[in-house]
């Protein structure tokens, strides 16, 4: 087949070009070669309707869409028509339309690849990301989620900084530390608006301050904000941190509070909720911004700046799904509960639901959208940690957070 060209080529994907050429004698109707070139003739009038019926062969060659116009119509249009004819073909294959006007821009390609490390194990403020995964929600938005949880609570930042995790979720302590420390991180989503952390302890203990805790044994899974919560609330609260012993138990610390093995733990309200539903043993929880501690979004998704530079369509399209999946939490909590529970067979229902029925006030608390992360108690928490000696000098809010990912309105 010749082709003779008139006019420079348009590009409308990395692997789809739209040009323009005069072939005489050539039919209306699309016409796919055996080197994957898509032939349509197009005439001003049926424009629409020709772009519309290309059909694209599977090849692994480079892609190249031909507008076809017969010297008759060549000659009565000019070279300006041809460049806006290509542009137009350019833009509705850019957009699916001559993919058969029926699928998505994400439905026609391979799904993207996207890991998930857990801050934990999977917990009730993680619901909405099981109940977005259930509806679909990752897979509307061609995401192929895989969602892993770390063995220690060192591990969760220490593999999305290495990239064996493209995203990662951390308490906004954590993820001011890691970026005080020099790791190029960025929140791009709060789970949660006001702070879960605290100290568990025994109502039978008698302890109903943190300060009482001097002389006492405390465990801690290890991330570095758990000693931070502790270090606050027993000198807030008029004790001397040092006369503390901190031990570092791995996620087992809940286990060894209600064995009587420790004294109290460091956690989050959700574990204090749940070991006291299922072992039976009533636990009282100290809240650490009812000791001193600012308040701040607990949970935060973050990923590396240069991850998110790398495809940021991917990070906005996996924060609309997960917030899908959080916004159906809020409206209907059994039935995201029960996808849950029907993802994670291991975990018990009981102290799950006592669990997020605690916490379901704090995913949006006032906020006027759901998963809005606020810079500024981001602002207030980086200096607080900087007076608490947990910081050097203060994290920028806007070094380490954005809401541009956000689904709008």
């Amino acid at each position: 087949m010749h082709l003779q060209q008139a006019g420079a080529r348009i590009c409308a994907t990395g692997r789809r070009r739209a040009s323009f050429a005069s072939v005489a004698g050539q039919s209306s109707a699309p016409v796919v070669d055996s080197r994957c070139f898509s032939v349509v003739t197009c005439r001003t009038t049926v424009l629409a309707q020709a772009a519309s019926r290309l059909r694209f062969a599977p090849c692994k060659e480079n892609l190249e869409v031909v507008v076809v116009v017969t010297g008759k119509e060549r000659r009565r249009l000019g070279r300006a028509a041809f460049v806006l004819i290509a542009a137009t073909i350019a833009v509705l294959i850019a957009s699916g339309v001559g993919q058969g006007g029926t699928k998505s821009r994400n439905s026609a390609s391979s799904p993207r690849k996207l890991t998930l490390m857990l801050d934990f194990v999977p917990s009730p403020y993680h619901v909405g990301i099981y109940e977005a995964v259930k509806a679909g929600y990752y897979k509307k938005n061609n995401i192929d989620l895989r969602i892993v949880q770390p063995t220690s609570a060192g591990d969760y930042a220490r593999l999305v900084s290495a990239g064996k995790a493209d995203v990662g979720l951390a308490d906004a302590v954590d993820l001011l530390t890691f970026i005080g420390k020099g790791t190029k991180y960025k929140g791009f989503m709060a789970l949660l608006q006001k702070p879960l952390a605290g100290i568990a302890v025994l109502k039978s203990s008698g302890i109903t301050s943190p300060k009482q805790l001097q002389g006492k044994k405390v465990a801690s899974p290890g991330s570095p904000s758990n000693k931070a919560f502790l270090v606050t609330m027993v000198r807030n609260s008029g004790g001397d941190p040092n006369k503390v012993k901190l031990i570092t138990t791995g996620f087992d610390f809940a286990k060894y509070l209600v064995a009587g093995k420790i004294n109290a733990f460091t956690g989050y309200l959700t574990d204090a909720v749940q070991a006291d539903v299922e072992s039976g043993v009533r636990l009282r929880f100290m809240r650490l911004d009812k000791f001193g501690g600012p308040t701040y979004p607990s949970l935060v998704l973050y990923a590396t700046t240069a991850r998110i530079a790398k495809d940021p369509a991917l990070i906005r399209d996996f924060v609309k799904a997960t917030v899908h999946g959080y916004d159906d939490t809020l409206k209907n909590p059994a039935a995201a509960l029960a996808a849950f529970l029907s993802l994670n067979k291991s975990v018990k229902a009981g102290p799950t639901k006592a669990a997020l029925t605690a916490i379901l006030p704090l995913f949006k608390a006032g906020a006027a959208r759901y998963g809005v992360v606020n810079l500024g108690d981001l602002t207030k928490l980086s200096a607080f940690l900087v007076k608490n000696k947990l910081l050097k000098s203060p994290v920028p809010a806007s070094q380490a957070a954005t809401n541009e990912f956000l689904p709008k309105g």
